[in-house]
């Protein structure tokens, strides 16, 4: 924030917002041929570079943003820093905000508060994989570019020509591990191909998910096992906000094992299913409002914002350690106390 000054602009509590200089517009330095274009483009990739960092780090929060500043970098030069400084307000607001790594008492003081959040596999698995797709959210935006011949084209997220609208129409999707509370893995990525319905969308997104819940599971138990000891693979459980989706991966749809209208959505994820009946997987309906994936797939209102951030025990450092004394740096002997942590009403 020093380093834009940034420092003392006015807090956004929202990431981007509906302004025009968040979201974009008609400005004649976005095309290639512009005489600022190489340094705007080098500006933009830069601070794509130091959002990204942060974004993979401590801030899940940003990764849909930051997503989408990279996939414009190199089209949308100009864009890109002013959707980057509308980021740079949400951190003015949100300076301290981390992830927390809660211990067993904290768990169940989660768990069984009576206004808690999030569904109970979300508090009591070991891992729980939480996957969205957000279905071709940008397919009405305007195109700007045009090639020689004065036909509308689109960049994609390796500077290529690519039509836009097929680069529109491809869908994005979400996957967070989690682990009994906060996230230790997570992903904000556009589909490689453009897919024909929200169900599609979102079987690819629970097949990358179990990839990766898979990979990560393996990963811990191979940490915590001890050595030469024969590691038991175990249950991944995927959450799923898409009714359609999960009856799809479950075989619970009106015409049994043999529904021809949706037999090309059961091909796709035929992995899935066959780890689903061999009792390696299992995917059940996690309500919308629970969704934690969310935060990687659309731009969310500030109430939405935070109560997926208190999900995914993302709080404020303030908070944490409001217990502790300000005048005895070592804490004074006597553990902070986490109630106020969960409740991230002011950062």
């Amino acid at each position: 924030l020093n380093k834009y000054e940034c420092a003392q602009v006015t807090p956004a509590n929202t990431i981007l917002g509906s302004d025009k200089g968040a979201l974009g517009g008609d400005s004649p330095d976005t095309t290639k041929g512009a005489p600022d274009y190489p340094l705007l483009l080098k500006e933009a990739q830069k601070r794509c570079g130091e959002l990204l960092w942060l974004a993979t780090r401590t801030r899940p929060d940003l990764c849909y943003t930051v997503q989408q500043m990279c996939t414009r970098a190199v089209g949308e030069p100009s864009r890109v820093i002013r959707m980057a400084r509308r980021v740079y307000r949400w951190l003015r607001y949100s300076p301290d905000v981390g992830i927390l790594l809660p211990n067993e008492a904290e768990l169940a003081l989660r768990r069984d508060a009576p206004d808690a959040i999030g569904c109970w596999e979300h508090w009591t698995e070991r891992l729980l994989t939480y996957t969205d797709a957000s279905f071709a959210p940008h397919i009405m935006e305007v195109v700007r570019d045009t090639d020689e011949a004065g036909r509308p084209m689109n960049v994609d997220e390796y500077g290529g020509d690519v039509h836009p609208e097929v680069h529109n129409a491809r869908s994005i999707h979400a996957i967070f591990v989690v682990a009994q509370g906060p996230p230790v893995w997570w992903k904000t990525a556009r589909q490689p191909f453009v897919t024909l319905s929200t169900a599609e969308s979102e079987l690819i997104a629970q097949t990358e998910g179990y990839v990766a819940g898979r990979s990560v599971e393996t990963f811990i138990t191979e940490a915590f096992s001890l050595p030469g000891a024969e590691m038991e693979e175990t249950q991944v459980p995927l959450a799923c906000d898409n009714k359609a989706a999960v009856q799809i991966l479950g075989r619970s749809g009106g015409n049994g094992p043999i529904a021809w209208r949706t037999r090309h959505l059961r091909i796709r994820p035929a992995r899935l299913m066959e780890a689903i009946d061999k009792s390696k997987a299992r995917i059940f309906h996690c309500p919308g409002g629970d969704m934690g994936a969310d935060l990687g797939t659309k731009t969310l209102p500030a109430p939405v914002l935070v109560r997926l951030m208190r999900l995914l025990c993302m709080v404020s450092l303030a908070s944490v350690t409001a217990g502790v004394d300000a005048d005895d740096p070592s804490g004074g002997g006597e553990p902070p106390e986490l109630v106020g942590a969960w409740t991230l009403t002011e950062f």
